[in-house]
């Protein structure tokens, strides 16, 4: 569901400065354990291999009872170049995110419109039809991290940290459908070609969210270490447009759809496992899953005698699932 690059921004080393011994402080004091060095700088670079899901529904009033449409979007591949930084401003403080673009590619798309009769508790469904869908997707994060370990001046070996952080989190979807084929038809099943089998329909969602959340990293053998992240995702608003390019009564030529929603939630998990190959080169892969969705919201329609009108977004959500193995540099 779909373009603003991000460029992570490398801030100014604030490395604490150094203290001389002192020559008569007891062993004990000699003994305090330190907290292990951070790299300056984490970068990994790694191809992405995501499944994608979303699905979108809206409803209008009209005199004959409630219209409602619902497209759904079935296993949606992509491979994304996914590069993921860090910049660590001073012991406890640093900066970071993640980068990722892709082409979509084998997605299936379901197109379903029923109506409600008045008085009628039941839908009556009176249209499917199914198309291919491609596309392409980016996403970026930028967050701003606090080690808990290090600002309580607990002992911490190198490499091992548990964060909050707080961030931004920007996530956008282009999707066209092409191929499209009608299988249902006013109570009855019917495998029908769309008249022109070229594009049938774009749709771009842009999701914008707050993140909220908790990190951690540790070493669990001499050259092997694990880390995750779990960020909320929250004060959500999402942005789309598209063409329904088949529809003589819609305005062509540009978009004639226009949905927006402002209350959504989402979720953004993170785990990984790093095998040191060289003192400054890892080895990671990991899984990483985002989802967004909302509840709310409304869709605006231009036709093409000028004209507009609005109906109810009921339900819009996106969701990206999928695994990654990379290199990571530390400096």
């Amino acid at each position: 569901m779909k373009s603003t690059f991000a460029i992570l921004a490398l801030g100014l080393s604030l490395a604490p400065f150094g203290h001389a011994q002192n020559p008569t402080a007891s062993p004990a004091a000699k003994a305090a354990p330190q907290a292990g060095r951070e790299p300056f700088v984490t970068l990994t670079v790694a191809p992405w291999l995501t499944t994608a899901y979303g699905q979108w529904e809206v409803q209008g009033v009209t005199q004959d009872g409630v219209l409602r449409s619902k497209l759904e979007w079935d296993r949606i591949d992509s491979t994304l170049l996914l590069i993921k930084g860090r910049v660590q401003l001073a012991p406890a403080i640093a900066l970071g995110g993640s980068f990722g673009s892709g082409n979509l590619f084998d997605g299936r798309n379901t197109d379903s419109d029923s109506i409600q009769p008045p008085l009628n508790l039941n839908d009556y469904l009176f249209s499917r039809s199914e198309s291919s869908t491609d596309g392409d997707t980016q996403l970026y994060d930028l967050n701003f991290y606090l080690d808990l370990l290090r600002l309580s001046g607990a002992a911490a070996r190198a490499g091992q940290r548990i964060e909050l952080f707080v961030g931004y989190q920007d996530y956008r979807d282009r999707l066209t459908d092409s191929r499209g084929v009608q299988t249902f038809l006013n109570d009855r099943t019917v495998n029908l070609p769309f008249p022109d089998q070229g594009v049938n329909a774009h749709y771009e969602f842009h999701w914008r969210a707050a993140r909220l959340g908790v990190q951690f990293q540790t070493p669990i053998a001499p050259r092997v270490s694990i880390g995750g992240s779990a960020a909320l995702l929250g004060l959500v608003q999402q942005n789309g447009e598209g063409a329904w390019t088949l529809r003589d009564d819609l305005r062509q030529g540009g978009p004639n759809l226009h949905n927006e929603s402002r209350e959504g939630v989402g979720f953004d998990l993170d785990g990984a496992c790093s095998i040191a190959l060289t003192s400054v080169l890892e080895l990671t892969a990991g899984l990483r899953w985002i989802a967004l969705a909302d509840n709310s919201g409304h869709l605006t329609v231009d036709y093409a005698d000028g004209t507009s009108a609005q109906m109810e977004q009921t339900s819009i959500s996106s969701s990206r699932i999928g695994v990654y193995a990379g290199l990571t540099a530390k400096f």
